[in-house]
């Protein structure tokens, strides 16, 4: 018996929605260093600064070498947040839920009693935004202001799975920052350049690779 064409429609239809695109879906919740906006006279680009093009910063780095080795499609979500305080804001009203969160703060913090309950609160947030497996990796201020690092670091440390903790401050040496953008601001240039977020972005993605297995789709077909 043969089908019709409008049964043959529905069958692919229905076998379609079934077996829909898996994602590896990423968020770097940030400051400056992960997302400015533009800014008359200081900044031309929606991206981090001090990065010449959005593809070239960090978390956009970061995306592309998980997308070189996943199977799945890999997607990336850019949160502003440009003190720690901002952070728990927007992981309180977001409901997306990501495989890799990254929350990269401190840097526009004192080193204080409200940054450390802050970013206590920050890591407990983050947390409920992974998925099943996911992973938070929380950086360390790249100024190293006042100390905060260790703190940061043994804070992390302290919680064990799923969070790991990266040093960016290890990362700033001469030749990763003083790109001062279009202006050539001073304070633009006292954030990472070009080198400086590819750095990060492999730094980043080295912690990320050495504990997660390739993702694979359930569904038995890898999509791009």
């Amino acid at each position: 018996m043969k089908l019709s064409a409008v049964k043959v429609l529905f069958f692919i239809v229905a076998i379609a929605l079934q077996v829909k695109a898996e994602t590896f879906d990423i968020a770097c919740a940030g400051n400056s260093l992960t997302r400015h906006a533009i800014l008359a006279g200081v900044w031309d680009w929606e991206s981090g600064m001090a990065a010449t093009d959005e593809t070239l910063d960090y978390a956009h780095a970061l995306r592309d070498k998980v997308a070189a080795i996943s199977p799945l499609v890999t997607t990336l979500s850019t949160l502003p947040a440009i003190q720690v305080a901002d952070a728990t804001n927007i992981l309180t009203t977001t409901t997306n839920l990501y495989d890799l969160l990254v929350l990269q703060t401190g840097e526009n913090d004192l080193f204080d009693a409200t940054f450390q309950s802050d970013f206590a609160d920050a890591l407990t947030l983050a947390e409920a935004r992974l998925k099943a497996g996911g992973l938070v990796i929380a950086t360390g201020d790249w100024y190293d202001n006042g100390g905060k690092v260790s703190w940061q670091k043994s804070t992390v440390e302290a919680k064990g799975d799923p969070f790991l903790f990266v040093d960016l401050s290890v990362l700033k040496v001469a030749a990763t920052f003083g790109y001062g953008g279009p202006y050539s601001d001073a304070g633009v240039a006292t954030h990472p350049n070009n080198r400086g977020h590819s750095d990060i972005a492999v730094r980043i993605f080295g912690a990320w690779i050495n504990t997660q297995v390739i993702p694979k789709p359930r569904y038995g077909v890898g999509i791009r």
